[in-house]
C-alpha cells in the first residue's frame, strides 16, 4: 500500500472529532507496527513520538491536491491544530482487517498527548528491544519529563493489556 493510500485509509476510518497531524501519525504508526498494515514508511522517534517525514510530505501533497481537506485551528476555539479529513468524493475502497478496525477503535477518541505517550512507549520498547517496564518507562520519562511517571506506567500496562507489547 502506498503512503497516500494509507493516509486515506486512516482518514476514512478516523471517527468523529478533530484529527490533526499528530493523531494521524500515531494511527499510522500503530496500524503498521501492531495492525500489520503493509505500508512502506519508516518511523523515527521524534519530539512528539513516532514520526515519518514521508507521511507529512504526502499529507501536504494530498492537501494541495485537494484530496484531503485541511481546516486550520479556530482562533475562538481551544483547538490548536489543523483538522484533516478526506475531501468530498475522496472515499476509499481500501479494505481494512478486523484487527486493524479494532486497533482504530482503541485509538479513536484519545487525545494527541495520550497517543504520543502510548506510541513513544511502544517505539522505545522496540528500539531498546526490551519489554522491561521500568527500563522503558524510565527512558521515556527522561525524554518527556512533562509526563507523570504514574501516567506512563498506566499507559504501559494498557499497551500490555491490549497485546500491543509482548509479554516478557
Amino acid at each position: 500500500m502506498t503512503v497516500q493510500e494509507a493516509i486515506k485509509l486512516v482518514l476514512a476510518n478516523k471517527g468523529p472529532g478533530r484529527f490533526g497531524r499528530t493523531k494521524l501519525m500515531k494511527h499510522l504508526y500503530f496500524l503498521k507496527e501492531v495492525g500489520g498494515l503493509d505500508v512502506d514508511v519508516d518511523f523515527k522517534l521524534y519530539s512528539y513520538g513516532p514520526f515519518s517525514s514521508a507521511v507529512l510530505r504526502t499529507l501536504n501533497e494530498l492537501s494541495h491536491a485537494q484530496q484531503v481537506a485541511e481546516t486550520p485551528p479556530d482562533e475562538d476555539q481551544e483547538a490548536s491544530s489543523y483538522d484533516y479529513a478526506l475531501a468530498q468524493g475522496e472515499g476509499t475502497a481500501l479494505g481494512i482487517s478486523d484487527v486493524q478496525k479494532q486497533l482504530i477503535e482503541n485509538l479513536t477518541g484519545r487525545s494527541a498527548l495520550e497517543l504520543e505517550a502510548l506510541s513513544t512507549l511502544h517505539l522505545t520498547s522496540r528500539l531498546l528491544e526490551s519489554t522491561d517496564e521500568d527500563l522503558v518507562v524510565e527512558r521515556v520519562k527522561n525524554m518527556k519529563p512533562y509526563f507523570r511517571i504514574e501516567a506512563l506506567r498506566a499507559y504501559w500496562r494498557e499497551l500490555k493489556r491490549l497485546g500491543w507489547i509482548a509479554e516478557s
